[in-house]
Formats: structure tokens, C-alpha cells, sequence
């Protein structure tokens, strides 16, 4: 995905995924929002070695992500 799109056109789909990622791992481990919430950091903070814009990247992901968790955790940036 083009940079620009991460907080432009893709920025819901950007949101929604990081949604699924938080709610894929909390269930997967009883429901502890912990696992949801140490998931989604790991990947945001991977994304800065996985791309030339990397460091960018991951700073456009935590703006697109702000609000993803639940009641007893967001994402704020």
C-alpha cells in the first residue's frame, strides 16, 4: 500500500486490520486484552524494518490504528 493511503484512502482498512489483529489475539489467548494489546505493538513496531520507509510507516500505522482495543485498552497516539 502507498504511503499516503495509510492515513488517506486505506486509513479505515488500515483501522479495521488492526482491530482484527487485537481481537484475533486476545481470543486467542482467554480473552486477556494484554495478548491483544502486545500483538498489535510487536507488529506496528516491526513495520519500521520491513520497508525503505519503514520508520515512517509505523508512525502513519499508530495515527491509523488510534482508538483500536477495547474497554480496558486503546490504542492512543
Amino acid at each position: 500500500m502507498p504511503l499516503d493511503d495509510v492515513l488517506g484512502e486505506q486509513e479505515n482498512f488500515c483501522k479495521t486490520l488492526g482491530q482484527e489483529i487485537f481481537d484475533k489475539f486476545k481470543k486467542a489467548n482467554e480473552g486477556q486484552t494484554s495478548a491483544g494489546k502486545e500483538a498489535v505493538i510487536n507488529i506496528c513496531n516491526a513495520i519500521k524494518f520491513c520497508a525503505k520507509d519503514g520508520f515512517l510507516r509505523k508512525q502513519y500505522v499508530e495515527r491509523a490504528w488510534n482508538g483500536i482495543g477495547d474497554d480496558h485498552w486503546r490504542w492512543h497516539c
